[in-house]
């Protein structure tokens, strides 16, 4: 069939040998064969579906860093959250430029924003949450790793710098 698959409803066989080729391929006659051959479709569907709306939602989504009363600053991210106690930042500044060379270890990196987790060679282990072309960035450094974000709106990433340094 189609010179692709095999269909012989009277072959109980789920893989059979190829006809051209080497290996083997799925008896779609049998009703196993269905399953795996139109399922191995439906897996490779979700699996582009998926990932296509990950990265929708990386371009559509912002990520929100918070300051609560306790003093714990969260970050709340699609996949991606992160909070830590402002007592154990080690240095807190404000950068109009971002360190070169590093790598993404898990993480989106689109045309607009950068987000997840990445080794930065001047930092390390790093946590970005960053438009990449919206500067100033607010680099933090903790103990173990930095956090690098900002917001949109440069007047914004200025404001929740403000409220880092006053607490």
């Amino acid at each position: 069939m189609n010179g692709t698959t095999y269909n012989n409803p009277n072959d109980r066989s789920i893989m059979v040998p190829k006809r051209i080729g080497i290996g083997t391929t799925i008896n779609i006659g049998t009703k196993t064969g269905k399953y795996i051959y139109y399922g191995l479709f439906v897996f490779v569907a979700e699996v582009i579906i998926g990932t296509g709306w990950i990265s929708v939602q990386a371009e559509f989504s912002t990520p929100v860093m918070k300051i609560g009363d306790s003093g714990t600053v969260k970050i709340q991210f699609p996949m991606y959250n992160y909070s830590f106690a402002l007592e154990d930042v080690l240095e807190l500044k404000l950068v109009d430029q971002l360190p070169e060379g590093g790598r993404r270890t898990n993480g989106i990196g689109t045309d607009k924003v950068v987000i997840g987790n990445f080794k930065l060679d001047q930092f390390g282990k790093s946590k970005l949450y960053l438009y990449k072309q919206s500067p100033p960035y607010i680099v933090i450094r903790l103990p173990d790793l930095y956090v690098v974000y900002n917001h949109k709106e440069a007047s914004e990433t200025r404001q929740i710098f403000a409220e880092l340094q006053g607490r």
